[in-house]
C-alpha cells in the first residue's frame, strides 16, 4: 500500500509485469482463498513483450506484493494515479531537504514503498526495471540526492 497517497475508495492503478515469461498463470492467496492471476498480452516477435496484469484493487495489490514470488516471477512495473487519488501527503512522510541538497524521506520502511516514492516523484528519471533489488533502489536514490533513513539495511 502506498502510505503517502490519500485516496478515496480506490488505490492508484498498478501494473505488474512478468520478469522472464511472456505469459504467466500464478496462484496467490487473496482474502483467504486461492486465486489465479493471469499475466497476459505478452509476445515474442518482433520483440519480447512480457506478460502484464493491472489492478486498482487495494487488497489484491497487497496480496500480490506480499506473495513470496513477488520480484522473482513478477514485479511492479508502473503506478498510475486514477482520478480518485487526492493530494500527496508527503508531510506525513517527513520529507526534509538539507542545505546540502540531499532529501531525507522518513517513513519509508520497505523496498516497495521506496520504489513507489521514486516512481511518483521522479517519473522521468527512474523505471521499475532499474530497481531490481534494495542495493539498486538505494543507488538510484543516491543519484537523485534522496535517502531513506528508515529503510532497513
Amino acid at each position: 500500500m502506498i502510505p503517502f497517497l490519500k485516496l478515496k475508495n480506490k488505490m492508484a492503478k498498478k501494473v505488474y509485469q512478468t520478469i522472464q515469461y511472456v505469459e504467466l498463470r500464478h496462484s496467490i492467496i487473496h482474502n483467504g482463498q486461492v486465486e489465479i492471476i493471469i499475466f497476459g498480452g505478452g509476445f515474442m516477435t518482433p520483440f519480447v513483450q512480457q506478460g502484464r496484469f493491472e489492478t486498482d484493487n487495494v487488497e489484491l495489490q497487497n496480496s500480490l506484493e506480499t506473495d513470496p514470488y513477488f520480484d522473482i516471477f513478477f514485479e511492479l512495473e508502473a503506478v498510475y494515479e486514477t482520478p480518485e487519488v487526492l493530494e500527496s501527503e508527503n508531510t506525513n512522510l517527513g520529507v526534509v531537504t538539507g542545505a546540502d541538497g540531499i532529501t531525507s524521506v522518513n517513513g519509508i520502511t520497505t523496498n516497495t514503498q521506496a520504489k513507489e516514492y521514486l516512481l511518483k516523484n521522479f517519473p522521468d528519471k527512474v523505471k521499475v526495471s532499474q530497481m531490481v533489488n534494495k542495493a539498486a533502489i538505494i543507488e538510484i536514490a543516491k543519484e537523485l540526492n534522496v535517502i531513506f533513513p528508515e529503510l532497513p539495511e
